[in-house]
């Protein structure tokens, strides 16, 4: 997963295989989540990824390579 931030915005890559081996990119722009990509060779959907983070960095993001990710949900009113 690469991370992007730019000001207060963030966006994410990263790249999903499913149980047939296909593997889609996705791109996640303000909470949504789009595929950019895919095909049965890993290879060229982490090209998709290393283009986009490129086009990001030349347009001033900061990039980075994320290991693990964790979400939370807040609880609003929670007793």
């Amino acid at each position: 997963m690469v991370l992007c931030k730019h000001n207060k915005t963030v966006r994410t890559l990263r790249v999903e295989i499913d149980k047939d081996q296909i593997c889609r990119t996705i791109y996640t722009k303000q909470g949504v989540d789009e595929v950019i990509g895919s095909g049965q060779n890993h290879q060229s959907c982490s090209e998709f990824v290393t283009n986009v983070r490129k086009n990001l960095e030349d347009a001033k993001w900061s990039c980075r390579e994320v290991k693990e990710a964790r979400t939370s949900n807040v609880l609003l009113n929670a007793e």
